[in-house]
């Protein structure tokens, strides 16, 4: 977590411009590495047809 905020610093991400500004959820799946401090991801977005 970044500066105990809750927050997740996420880079080198594609084609978020394809996701509505508002309303999808971002699943971001990471590997579980033993005493690790990072990992990469699996990241998914979910987004409403309607």
């Amino acid at each position: 977590l970044m500066h105990k905020a809750n927050r997740y610093g996420l880079a080198s991400l594609c084609n978020l411009d394809q996701l509505p500004p508002k309303g999808a959820i971002l699943i971001a799946a990471p590997l579980k590495i033993e005493h690790g401090t990072g990992s990469p991801i699996r990241a998914l977005a979910l987004v409403s047809k309607g």
